[in-house]
């Protein structure tokens, strides 16, 4: 293994976050997580003193693989400027190997940071962040570099999952009809697959009862099952309807909250209340390209001739 402490470092600006955060998770799936240097992966680390100092060494003599995601916005960001101020001294030496351009189109001129026209660059606009991560890893195994990972724990790795079990028997044989509400999840879900910044983060479904909510999700779910879930990471489906009757069932989101925390790694906090364990639920989803289906709101919600109507009157379920 390399002395060095990360194979690769990702410098980028917070524009292009989203992206690179999924460039990073893939990339974690590849050298493991501990190997590449991406801000958000050391948090804790870097809550302190002078980071100023300490964070672009790291890019300069810890990293084998430096990958700069440029674009108009990179030479204005005070942190990109820092990183590069060490990066470019790599440049004209042995060392310049090391450094890797990605492109966000072809716009913006570059060269007060000593980027020239003649450079070579990988333009990652309209790209999918798998594809990008690919390319980072065959430089990095281009210029000689090795993958040594560490063998996983057993008693603490956790397992991509899948689970629509709750859902998946409403699938129809031929979904018909539902074509443009299968093209929006479909985008939505491509949106997210490729990190995009705007992209939907909760799709909901309204409409009267019987009229096919049910049997659209579970296809659309039951398809990306049958492909493999090759672009998710997680999924965890529930609905309602599962815990009583549909109209006579007073439900509330306690179940709901404990196995989904659990199916998501959550540990349980004893007197934790429903609504900071539907935060915590969020943010465990969000740590991953992860997808949660809610089916059957209606025994949380507020009957029609109620006021007001419609509402979730369970407060985990409306945090």
């Amino acid at each position: 293994m390399s002395d060095r402490r990360f194979d690769v470092a990702l410098s980028f600006p917070g524009e292009h976050r989203p992206f690179v955060k999924e460039v990073a998770r893939r990339l974690s799936e590849i050298f493991s997580q501990d190997r590449v240097l991406y801000d958000h992966y050391y948090e804790a680390e870097f809550a302190r003193p002078n980071l100023d100092i300490y964070l672009p060494s790291l890019y300069r003599t810890q990293s084998e693989l430096v990958i700069l995601f440029l674009c108009p916005e990179y030479a204005a960001k005070r942190w990109c400027n820092l990183e590069w101020r060490h990066i470019r001294d790599m440049l004209s030496s042995i060392d310049e190997k090391r450094i890797m351009f990605l492109r966000y189109g072809y716009e913006g001129d570059l060269t007060e940071l000593g980027i020239l026209r003649g450079d070579g660059t990988i333009n990652f606009k309209e790209r999918p962040p798998e594809e990008i991560a690919e390319k980072i890893h065959e430089r990095f195994i281009f210029n000689g570099g090795l993958i040594n990972r560490r063998e996983p724990d057993p008693s603490q790795s956790t397992p991509n999952r899948f689970d629509i079990s709750r859902i998946d028997s409403y699938a129809p044989e031929n979904l018909i009809g539902r074509e443009a509400e299968t093209k929006i999840i479909d985008g939505a879900w491509a949106a997210a697959v490729r990190g995009e910044a705007k992209r939907p983060r909760v799709l909901s479904f309204i409409a009267m009862g019987g009229e096919g909510k049910t049997s659209l999700v579970a296809d659309w779910a039951v398809r990306k099952q049958i492909d493999g879930w090759s672009d998710c990471d997680a999924a965890f489906a529930w609905s309602f309807y599962s815990q009583g009757t549909r109209n006579n069932y007073a439900g509330d989101s306690d179940l709901f909250l404990a196995d989904a925390l659990k199916f998501f790694g959550g540990e349980t906090k004893e007197g934790e209340g429903a609504v900071e364990k539907a935060k915590r639920l969020a943010r465990l989803i969000g740590e991953k390209r992860a997808l949660l289906i809610i089916d059957g709101l209606e025994p949380l919600q507020y009957p029609p001739t109620w006021s007001p109507p419609g509402e979730l009157k369970d407060d985990g379920s409306v945090a």
